[in-house]
């Protein structure tokens, strides 16, 4: 049995997509893959009756445990931003809080996996690296959002040729310790990142960083550009894109689908009506919601493009009848 250790980080307002989370995991594991799961919480605020309903996941499956690990009220005053709560900090003290670990798989909740992780698991680091993540930064789009994005970057230190995104990632915890890794995290726990602990996570870790195929770590931003990026772009990752496509852990970043339709809506929902999570009341409003938004669209007139906006305001300025506007 091979043993893959995957810590989560969770609050009261998670435990759902923490357990969906868990199931798609479950779902894909190998006969001979067993999951060892923690989840980083802080135990005042993830009361005994949240855990249970955590703790339904783990009822699924023989090939798994699930333990909680109260890091109190660590990271109490870090930034907070976008909505994202200081739970996701958690991860920078695995190294402390793992000494038995020697590597460690952190996931974030909002995915739904489609593949085993212990081959993963087995062979990632093995160069010494810190940590192994999926790129976020892309070289080809040459946009004003992304060379902003990239100059923000370069501005805290970062190395946006291996600068990762922090929702899954393979932490090499004995060299962390070794290298005193999370009193340097702490350091910059305090600052304003606008990534937060994902920024300070690049930050430490530059030079160190292992890049992996998207497939392990398929945002949204990733998604987008494999449909509607630039041609360079799709051709390069084509290899990269496929296995993505079918086999590749969806990660709800940005919009998340049990709040509100997003791309890759259908995979969460499949993933949830089969999952210890399920609740028949729940999904039927989520459903209904969407149906009424696309009726309300539908009843809505189109928005008038530019070029039409434009001309009726020089039709109102110069006093022209209303027949001239259209």
């Amino acid at each position: 049995m091979r043993k893959v250790p995957v810590v989560f980080s969770i609050d009261r307002n998670v435990v759902v997509p923490f357990t969906v989370c868990v199931t798609s995991l479950l779902e894909h594991a190998r006969p001979d893959t067993f999951y060892e799961l923690f989840v980083l919480c802080d135990g005042e605020k993830l009361g005994e009756e949240l855990r249970n309903e955590a703790r339904r996941a783990e009822q699924t499956s023989e090939n798994c445990s699930l333990a909680f690990v109260d890091v109190g009220g660590a990271f109490a005053e870090a930034y907070e931003i976008r909505g994202i709560t200081v739970a996701t900090y958690y991860r920078l003290l695995m190294p402390d809080l793992f000494p038995n670990h020697d590597r460690m798989i952190y996931a974030d909740v909002d995915m739904i996996f489609r593949s085993d992780l212990a081959d993963l698991y087995g062979q990632a680091c093995a160069g010494g690296e810190l940590v192994a993540g999926v790129r976020e930064v892309n070289d080809f789009l040459r946009d004003e959002g992304s060379e902003r994005t990239k100059s923000y970057l370069r501005s805290i230190g970062c190395d946006i040729t291996t600068y990762v995104n922090g929702g899954f990632l393979v932490m090499n915890l004995e060299a962390m310790r070794r290298e005193g890794i999370v009193d340097r995290f702490l350091e910059h726990a305090g600052r304003q990142y606008l990534y937060q602990d994902q920024d300070i996570i690049n930050v430490v870790c530059r030079g160190r960083i292992e890049l992996l195929p998207m497939r392990w770590n398929y945002t949204l931003t990733l998604y987008r550009w494999a449909h509607t990026g630039p041609a360079a772009y799709i051709k390069a990752c084509s290899r990269e894109i496929d296995e993505a496509e079918w086999r590749g852990t969806v990660h709800y970043t940005g919009p998340k689908p049990w709040k509100e339709f997003c791309p890759r809506y259908d995979c969460w929902w499949a993933c949830y009506r089969h999952s210890a999570a399920f609740d028949a009341e729940f999904c039927f409003r989520a459903q209904e919601s969407v149906c009424r938004a696309q009726d309300e669209a539908r009843k809505s007139p189109p928005r008038p493009s530019k070029w039409k906006r434009l001309r009726r305001r020089v039709c109102r300025a110069f006093g022209y009848k209303k027949s001239y506007w259209e």
